[in-house]
């Protein structure tokens, strides 16, 4: 017992170590996203050392659990709250377009989001949404419907106005547009989908689509409100996710201090165990997050109420 203490300890600091790692190395990108699973392993570590007495390990196990506590401890602490217009926005990856239409809409009126960004939008999942009346609830959009997973779009109850950036470095679309919102004023609106780790040991495309988003993310002006929702097949807890989250930029999650919350690989509950869709927001702040299953796809809906302050704050 003591030596799988041992072997799971090893695990856990290697996850931590991972954490901090800007690697395009797959296994090490697979660790990093098990964090969560390796605080639980630590817990049990823990109780082994203490079967069977073993006190170096009870230290080593109540170290690792301190330094694993100190990481994901803010994710639990919420963010004041700012005063303004609330915009409910729900991100959804409709897995090669498979995802129930009807479903899809149903969420958005329960919820009454204003914003809708959606991944794997084929040109069949467009019209199947707009055939389960999603131009009625939100009248505007902007979107590029491609096969398999490659297409994106935006659905907002404002204005839209398409905004150009170069995609042509990713594998899958990004769309960008700019939403009116009244009494808040211009909103950027960004729907995301960067390229999953490869299965081979070696991902570089997935390191260099998330470096890509965070420099034009980054390149707006500082003054300009930013909404992103997308799947950018990345966790809190990689590096280069984070690195993402400069310039004002935070995760709704963070600011919303709800903690973990898987996204994917939804099933079964066991399967679910990763956050990889995100909201990320600039000039505004998210006061609360949860996730919806949507039949057909194995991604939850993500779905975050987000405070805008007014065009005079």
């Amino acid at each position: 017992m003591g030596a799988l203490g041992w072997l799971l300890s090893i695990v856990a600091v290697l996850a931590i170590a991972s954490r901090w790692a800007r690697s395009s190395w797959s296994p090490l990108i697979g660790l990093a996203a098990a964090w969560p699973l390796t605080c639980v392993l630590m817990i049990l570590a823990l109780l082994l050392f203490l079967l069977v007495r073993q006190w170096w390990g009870v230290m080593t196990a109540v170290v690792v659990i301190a330094l694993q506590v100190l990481a994901i401890a803010p994710l639990y602490l919420p963010d004041s709250h700012l005063q303004g217009t609330t915009i409910t926005v729900l991100q959804i990856n409709l897995r090669f377009g498979a995802g129930d239409a009807g479903a899809v809409v149903a969420t958005i009126r329960e919820h009454d989001a204003g914003v809708v960004t959606v991944n794997e939008l084929t040109p069949e999942a467009r019209a199947k949404l707009v055939a389960a009346g999603i131009d009625s609830v939100l009248p505007y959009s902007y979107t590029i419907a491609e096969p398999k997973a490659a297409g994106t779009g935006i659905w907002s109850r404002y204005p839209l106005t398409p905004v150009h950036q170069d995609d042509q470095s990713y594998a899958f679309r990004q769309i960008w547009a700019e939403a009116e919102v009244p009494g808040v004023g211009p909103v950027m609106l960004v729907a995301v989908h960067t390229r999953p780790p490869e299965k081979d040991m070696s991902s570089p495309g997935w390191l260099t689509e998330l470096d890509t988003i965070g420099r034009q993310l980054g390149a707006l002006r500082p003054d300009v409100k930013v909404i992103v929702g997308g799947d950018f097949n990345a966790t809190y807890d990689h590096f280069a996710f984070r690195q993402i989250l400069t310039g004002g930029f935070a995760d709704a999650v963070d600011q919303a201090g709800t903690g973990w919350v898987p996204t994917w690989r939804e099933g079964r509950w066991y399967t679910r165990l990763i956050g990889i869709d995100h909201v990320l927001t600039r000039g505004a702040t998210a006061k609360e997050v949860r996730t919806e299953a949507i039949y057909g796809t194995d991604h939850r809906a993500l779905i975050a109420t987000v405070v805008v302050p007014s065009s005079s704050s």
